[in-house]
């Protein structure tokens, strides 16, 4: 955008100080004037009925609606807009383009990666046999809750895994 004000003069021609003698500014953003001298064309936050997706206009003396949000850099409202991101992708349902989204996106790829490591971890490490060692002076009438304390009521879960790791069959033991 630019900025300025439309009177300046300069009291000699030998001085390179330029003054300020008026009152009026102007500003244009993207060739869009918003600020002519004492008027100017309030900027407005509309938002779609399909998406919900907030955007900033202005409408112009003809009452043509125009969409300001990807024009916008810069500032308190630019940097917003770079934090959120610009477009908004209905397929997705989410901002794109965004420093936030993009962070999201990156924790997204972080925990999948983790976890899918972390299943690989724990899936190597599954047994094809398990064997106890011999229970000596366990008899016919003892339960295993008498016979070792380390062994208390409740279930456990023996769960197989094919070799990528995925669940194929699980059994509660009581």
């Amino acid at each position: 955008g630019v900025a300025s004000k439309s009177i300046l003069t300069q009291t000699s021609r030998f001085e390179s100080t330029m003054t300020d003698g008026g009152r009026n500014y102007n500003l244009t953003l993207e060739g869009h004037v918003l600020v002519d001298g004492e008027s100017f064309i309030p900027l407005q936050i509309i938002t779609d009925e399909v998406s919900g997706d907030h955007r900033i206009v202005y409408q112009t003396r003809d009452e043509k609606i125009v969409d300001m949000t990807d024009k916008l850099s810069g500032g308190k409202i630019g940097a917003q807009l770079e934090l959120r991101g610009r477009t908004y992708d209905k397929k997705t349902q989410r901002y794109d383009g965004g420093i936030l989204q993009g962070y999201k996106d990156d924790l997204n790829t972080f925990a999948k990666t983790l976890i899918t490591h972390a299943n690989n971890i724990y899936a190597s490490s599954a047994k094809s046999s398990v064997q106890s060692d011999t229970l000596s002076y366990l008899t016919d009438d003892t339960t295993l809750t008498n016979y070792d304390k380390n062994i208390q009521t409740g279930t456990f879960d023996v769960i197989i895994y094919d070799d990528k790791g995925q669940e194929v069959n699980k059994k509660t033991i009581t």
